[in-house]
């Protein structure tokens, strides 16, 4: 593997969609355990629980990595508000049946936009495994 040949290298693996995501979710850290000693993975509520804006989400890595970032964090912010930290603390307990439910309800809803879409002559759009974002390319003419 390439990344254990370079030790000097971090990884940084922001799995914000892990619970949007319509095919199989592979967290970096249960990919590669090895590397366990310089990966951070960042998550959040802002995407599975609906509180975008919130900005409420963690990172998950080395002890001294933790630290340094929370000293750093502490200089450049005020601090989450106490509603949203509550909400926070609350959002995973949520079932995940409505997490799934929401899950398939953005998927309907890009499969709906992607379809028309691709109607357009000259319009391509790949389809994403997972979110709700679409890029759709190709040129049209305009009359």
């Amino acid at each position: 593997m390439v990344l254990a040949k370079h030790p000097h290298v971090w990884l940084l693996s922001d799995e914000i969609y892990e619970h949007i995501s319509y095919t199989d979710f592979a967290s970096c850290a249960d990919v590669l355990p090895n590397l366990s000693n310089r990966l951070l993975v960042v998550n959040g509520v802002s995407k599975a629980h609906s509180m975008t804006g919130w900005r409420i989400g963690w990172g998950i890595g080395p002890c001294d990595l933790i630290k340094a970032m929370t000293a750093v964090q502490g200089q450049v912010t005020s601090g989450a508000s106490s509603i949203s930290q509550a909400a926070a603390m609350d959002a995973p307990l949520v079932s995940s049946d409505y997490v799934e439910t929401r899950k398939n309800e953005f998927e309907r809803r890009r499969n709906m936009i992607q379809t028309k879409l691709e109607d357009i002559e000259g319009i391509s759009c790949s389809q994403p495994d997972g979110a709700f974002y679409l890029f759709p390319s190709g040129q049209t003419l305009l009359c």
